[in-house]
């Protein structure tokens, strides 16, 4: 019988370890699942929310930025407008 963590990808074990309130473990998988592909869409919010609870306040406003950047491509102002309010936050 295999484990099923074991064959999840390292996102799906992030979005997992989050849901369980695991912030390191989630950071750590969420920026390996970065390294290999770039994070896009609600997994970006995720990241920076992840990333401000361990204390990478850089990684936090990286995130917001590319949130902002994608929802601005994907012409989701609403969202765009958000994350901007979310970089100005953490830059204050």
């Amino acid at each position: 019988m295999s484990d099923a963590n074991t064959e999840a990808t390292p996102l799906e074990r992030a979005r997992g370890a989050s849901v369980k309130g695991d912030w390191q473990q989630a950071y750590e998988l969420l920026i390996e699942a970065d390294a290999s592909t770039p994070l896009t869409g609600p997994d970006l919010p995720l990241l920076a929310g992840v990333a401000y609870a361990t204390g990478h306040l850089d990684v936090t406003i990286e995130a917001w930025e590319r949130a902002h950047a994608a929802s601005v491509q994907a012409g989701d102002r609403l969202a765009a407008a958000g994350a901007a309010v979310r970089v100005a936050m953490h830059l204050l």
